[in-house]
C-alpha cells in the first residue's frame, strides 16, 4: 500500500488550477511532494496520516517549533484588535526597540515582509550609501529569488542568470569564491571604487552545501578590506539570525557588518522580515531617500508575533539555546555513531539550531564548489528518502527548536541506524549537479 496515496492524488488534483500543483519551484521535485494538514510542537502529520518528527520547521521560519503557545495566543490577542492597518502603531516601536537590544549591529532597524524583500532593500540602500553599483557575492550563497541578485555560478566571477527570464540585471554583480581573501582582495582590487557592497551568508548551514564554516580569521579580514575600500560590509543572517545565537553569527563570531538581513526566525513563522544596521547607513531610509513602500511593512499579526517570539528566544539568559545545543550536540553525536558503525563517511557542523548532515569523506572543504566534490549525494538523497519513509521529515541541513526533545532525537538516531543498515555504500562522490547557465 502507497503509504504517500493522498499526497500523489493532491498533486495531480491540484493541477488543473495550480500552476505545476505547488505555491514554490523549491517544492516541486518532492518525491513525493507531501501535503499536509496538522502540526504541533515538532510534529506534522500529512494528509495519509503519517506523522513525522520535524527538521524542515517550514523551511526555517517555525524557530520554536509548530504552533507556539506564547505566540499563538498573541496573535489571537491582536486579531481582536485589527487584522492590518497600514498604519504605524505602538506595537511597531516596542518590537524595533526590542529587536536593536538582541542584535550587535542594529542602530536602526526597517521592517518588511520576506528575506528576499529585506536583501532587496539592503543592495538598494548600499548603492545609496555609496554611490557605486557593483555587488560581491559568492558561489552557493543564497540571497532570495529576486533578478539582481540570484545567479548561477560555474567558475566565477562571471553571474549567469539562475532562471528564463531575468534579462541582463546581473553585469553589476560580481561572483566570486568563498573563504578565499587573496580572491576577495583581487577582486576589490580590479574593482576600485565601484563596489558599493560584500554580501554573505556568515555560514553556510541549512540550504547550503556543506555546512561550511568560514575560515579562521576570514570574516574579520573581510570586515577590514570592506572598510578599506569603503564598500558596506551586509550579512544575509535570514537563516543564522536568531539560530545560531541570540545575537546570530555576528555574536557567534565577534564580527561586526555595517548592514544585516534577518527574516526566517523573528516572528516564528509568520512572513517578516528585517533590514538593521548602523545608524548613518540606515539614515536614507528615515528620511526616505531611500524609499521602500510596503502595505504590509510592519503589518500588525506579524509584530504580535515577533514580540512574542524574540521575548521566548532572550528569556531565562537564553535557555533556548542552551536547550537547543544540547539536542545539537545528541543528534550529531548519535549520526555520527550509526554511521561509524556502519563505515558510512559523515560531517555534521552546526551552531545553535541548525546543523548539516554531509556525507563526506573528509571536513577538508571551504566553500560550495569543494563541498559538492566530497559529497556522496546519491547515498544523500537515499538516506533522507528512507528517513521519511520511517517518520523523520528532514534535509542535509536540518533545524531544531525547543520543541523537540531527548526522545524525538533518539527516534530519529534510532531511524537513522535502521536506514543506513539497509543501504549500500559507494563511492561516488561529486554527484551533486553545479547550476547550469540558463539562457536569456
Amino acid at each position: 500500500m502507497d503509504r504517500y496515496q493522498l499526497s500523489r492524488e493532491l498533486r495531480e488534483q491540484g493541477r488543473a488550477a495550480l500552476a505545476g500543483g505547488v505555491h514554490s519551484s523549491m517544492r516541486a521535485g518532492g518525491d513525493p511532494v507531501l501535503f499536509f494538514e496538522s502540526a504541533e510542537g515538532c510534529h506534522i502529520t500529512d494528509v495519509d496520516g503519517n506523522r513525522y518528527i520535524d527538521y524542515k520547521l517550514g523551511a526555517g521560519p517555525l524557530v520554536l517549533g509548530h504552533s507556539p503557545a506564547d505566540v499563538i495566543e498573541a496573535v489571537k490577542a491582536q486579531l481582536d484588535r485589527g487584522l492590518q492597518t497600514a498604519t504605524e502603531t505602538p506595537l511597531g516601536n516596542e518590537v524595533a526597540e526590542q529587536f536593536v537590544s538582541l542584535v550587535p549591529c542594529a542602530e536602526l532597524v526597517h521592517f518588511a515582509n520576506t528575506g528576499s524583500e529585506a536583501v532587496h532593500l539592503a543592495l538598494r540602500v548600499a548603492r545609496a550609501h555609496r554611490n557605486r553599483r557593483r555587488i560581491i557575492c559568492f558561489e552557493g550563497h543564497f540571497h532570495g529569488w529576486y533578478d539582481n541578485i540570484w545567479a548561477a555560478s560555474e567558475d566565477g566571477p562571471e553571474a549567469a542568470p539562475a532562471t528564463l527570464g531575468q534579462g541582463g540585471v546581473l553585469d553589476d554583480l560580481v561572483m566570486l569564491r568563498w573563504n578565499e581573501v587573496e580572491t576577495l582582495e583581487a577582486a576589490l582590487d580590479a574593482h576600485r571604487d565601484e563596489v558599493a557592497a560584500v554580501i554573505m551568508n556568515p555560514v553556510m548551514l541549512a540550504g547550503a552545501p556543506g555546512g561550511t564554516m568560514p575560515r579562521s580569521g576570514y570574516l574579520e579580514r573581510v570586515r577590514e578590506l570592506c572598510t578599506q575600500h569603503e564598500a558596506l560590509f551586509i550579512l544575509d543572517e535570514v537563516l543564522t539570525g536568531f539560530r545560531v545565537a541570540l545575537g546570530g553569527a555576528q555574536e557567534l563570531f565577534g564580527v561586526q557588518p555595517d548592514l544585516a538581513t534577518y527574516a526566517k526566525s523573528i516572528s516564528a513563522g509568520l512572513s517578516m522580515a528585517a533590514l538593521a544596521g548602523r545608524r548613518d547607513v540606515m539614515e536614507p531610509i528615515a528620511t526616505n531617500e531611500v524609499a521602500h513602500p510596503g502595505t504590509y511593512n510592519g503589518n500588525l499579526l506579524c509584530l504580535a508575533a515577533a514580540k512574542a517570539a524574540l521575548t521566548h528566544l532572550a528569556a531565562d539568559h537564553g535557555a533556548f539555546y542552551r536547550t537547543c545545543n544540547a539536542l545539537r550536540e545528541q543528534l550529531s553525536d548519535g549520526i555520527r555513531e550509526v554511521s561509524a558503525r556502519h563505515g558510512v563517511p559523515v560531517q555534521i557542523p552546526g551552531a545553535g539550531a541548525v546543523l548539516t548532515v554531509w556525507f563526506a569523506d573528509h571536513a577538508d572543504y571551504h566553500d560550495a564548489r569543494t563541498a559538492r566534490a566530497a559529497h556522496h549525494r546519491d547515498f544523500s538523497v537515499k538516506f533522507f528518502k528512507g528517513l521519511q519513509d520511517r517518520g523523520v521529515l528532514s534535509n542535509p541541513g536540518m533545524f531544531l527548536s525547543d520543541a523537540h526533545t531527548p526522545a524525538d532525537i533518539e527516534e530519529t538516531v534510532e531511524a537513522a541506524d535502521e536506514v543506513v543498515k539497509s543501504l549500500s555504500f559507494n563511492d561516488q562522490r561529486g554527484l551533486c549537479p553545479q547550476p547550469k547557465r540558463i539562457a536569456i
